[in-house]
């Protein structure tokens, strides 16, 4: 495999089996290395001559397991057509109904009991705030019928325009 800067490079080839099992820590599917199969050195290169010049590599640490990421979106559908379902299915997170009808009870509980502490306070400020207003709207009637204010006179409607404006 030729770079465009005219460089070469070279691949290793490893043959791995799908494990039966999951992986015990992310329940994900597993690869595991054939011990049995030797490696397989692909390079792609022409007559070489030293040049004196070095190389910049990767090497990797060779592993004997990798983990199948099934959360790559981009290529899901290509993964779960090659894996066994058995190995790609969900898992669910409460194994019976029973129990996930108990936590769901026991959230549904604890969401309630705050709601019921927010509708509360929510009630108690309300009323706090119509007493004031009755005890200043009481004392602003009382101010205002001492005063003789002479014939009611009726106020033209006024128009009011709003312009709003985006930036």
């Amino acid at each position: 495999m030729a770079h465009e800067d005219g460089s070469k490079a070279f691949a290793v080839v490893d043959v791995f089996d799908l494990a039966a099992d999951r992986h015990p820590v992310w329940e994900l599917p597993r690869l595991t290395r054939q011990f049995s199969e030797k490696r397989s050195l692909i390079v792609s290169c022409s007559e070489r001559t030293d040049s004196g010049q070095t190389e910049s590599h990767i090497e990797h640490r060779v592993l004997d397991e990798y983990i199948v990421n099934l959360h790559a979106l981009h290529n899901a559908h290509l993964i779960h057509r090659v894996i066994p379902r058995v190995l790609t299915a969900p898992i669910p997170l409460f194994p019976t109904t029973e129990a996930r009808r108990s936590c769901h009870n026991e959230l549904a509980t604890k969401l309630q009991a705050k709601q019921d502490l927010k509708d509360n306070r929510t009630r108690a400020a309300t009323q706090k705030r119509r007493r004031v207003e009755e005890k200043v709207g009481s004392k602003r009637d009382a101010e205002f019928s001492t005063v003789d204010e002479g014939p009611e006179v009726q106020e033209e409607p006024r128009r009011v325009t709003l312009r709003l404006r985006c930036t």
